[in-house]
Parts: C-alpha cells; sequence; structure tokens
C-alpha cells in the first residue's frame, strides 16, 4: 500500500463513517489487497485466471456482484466492467500485466473505463495484478 492509497483509504474512512457504501468498499478493496494474491496459487497467464480468483473471495465474503453482464456505451464504444457491485454503484476492472509492453498499454485502457464507467458508477476500482513488470 502506498502512502497515496493509505490516505485515500483514511479520508474514504472519515467522510463516510458508518455508511453502507463505503464499508462495503473498503470491504472489497481489503479483499484485494489482503487476499488476492494469496488465492492465486500458481502465476497466472491471463487476466481471467484473475477474475476468476477475485470472483470466488467476493462470494466467499458474501458480496453481491455481477459478472461482465452490463455494458455502457461511450463515445463510439461499448464497455463492460469486469464486475459490478450493484449495490454502492460500483465497477470494479482487472488488468493484468505480464510484459513490459503492457504498461503503456494499460494507462489507456484505464483511461478509457474512466471516462466510460464514471458516466454510469458512482465509483471505479481498478486492480492491477502485476507480475512484476510494472
Amino acid at each position: 500500500t502506498t502512502i497515496e492509497q493509505t490516505e485515500d483509504l483514511n479520508i474514504l474512512y472519515r467522510c463516510k463513517e458508518g455508511s453502507n457504501a463505503s464499508n462495503l468498499t473498503i470491504r472489497v478493496m481489503n479483499i484485494v489487497e489482503k487476499s488476492l494474491r494469496k488465492a492465486i496459487k500458481d502465476i497466472p497467464s491471463n487476466e481471467k485466471e484473475v477474475q476468476d480468483a477475485f470472483e470466488n473471495l467476493l462470494l466467499g465474503a458474501d458480496i453481491s456482484f455481477s459478472r461482465e453482464t452490463k455494458s455502457v456505451e461511450y463515445s463510439s464504444k461499448t464497455y463492460k466492467p469486469d464486475f459490478i457491485i450493484t449495490e454502492i454503484k460500483l465497477a470494479v476492472e482487472l488488468k493484468f500485466c505480464n510484459r513490459k509492453e503492457r504498461e503503456k498499454e494499460l494507462i489507456a485502457e484505464i483511461n478509457d473505463d474512466i471516462m466510460a464507467y464514471s458516466k454510469k458508477y458512482k465509483s471505479i476500482l481498478f486492480i492491477v495484478y502485476d507480475l512484476g513488470i510494472i
């Protein structure tokens, strides 16, 4: 966790203390931070393997979600978040980095996703699963 992430979490705790949305958002972020790498036993070969592990963690935490079900049209493209936690209007997008060139592609993808998803969702959580490239 970086200093900025810690500060962001502290702000989230202070601003919305006791609200269901902030509590659930923090639960999801904690799952990612504390459990995602542990849940993946072997080095993943693709993004779907990481998504599957994240899905299992959400199921285990009894968090209601949908996976790749609702699309957002923005500009001339259609975007579909990997996961949606409808209760708190949170879009979760997983990215997988397994080669050096992927870093620049991720930046462009995330920027595109922000523009599209911010039209429909209150919050967006990006998870970048890096194999040590970045």
